[in-house]
């Protein structure tokens, strides 16, 4: 989020004031929340908080970091569902690259998001390696890919939940 998106932010507080009555929602509580979460898109807030609202069962005021961990997709479902899809696009990206086609009919390159990329060479080091796996292997190394994937998720969605000034406090 930028400075000016801070209008839009103090309606979203103000929603979850209205949802949650029993908490007072002051300015600086507004400006509180707003320093914690401002390096996250002002559009991943507010889609984290409808559906903090939407599907809350305790009616306890989210904490930045319910905000934070909606946000970021680290609820383990997301993660789960995420993991399959990360695989079955890998090995369509193999396939596509098997058959040498560095373009697709369209003209666009074969692109693989960052995270597939990432648990590629985690899990196997490296496409080549991923393509030479054995087809009786392949239950086997679809567990593999998934438990790799999530770690590489994790490592991914810690970085964001921990925003970036503390993960820059934490390298130096």
């Amino acid at each position: 989020m930028k400075e000016k998106d801070d209008e839009q932010f103090g309606r979203i507080m103000a929603a979850m004031a209205a949802a949650f009555p029993h908490v007072e929602v002051n300015e600086k509580t507004v400006a509180v929340y707003f320093l914690f979460l401002k390096d996250l898109e002002l559009s991943r807030v507010h889609s984290a908080v409808v559906d903090i609202i939407s599907s809350s069962k305790d009616h306890r005021f989210p904490s930045i970091a319910d905000i934070r961990k909606k946000a970021v997709g680290m609820e383990d479902e997301d993660v789960e569902s995420n993991a399959a899809i990360a695989w079955n696009t890998a090995k369509r990206a193999l396939s596509g690259m098997r058959m040498k086609e560095a373009v697709t009919a369209s003209g666009n390159e074969i692109r693989v998001p960052p995270l597939v990329e990432e648990t590629v060479n985690a899990a196997f080091g490296g496409w080549d390696e991923f393509g030479n796996t054995d087809r009786q292997n392949e239950v086997y190394d679809r567990a593999h890919f998934i438990k790799c994937f999530k770690a590489v998720a994790r490592t991914e969605q810690k970085k964001l939940l921990l925003g970036e000034r503390k993960t820059r406090l934490l390298k130096e």
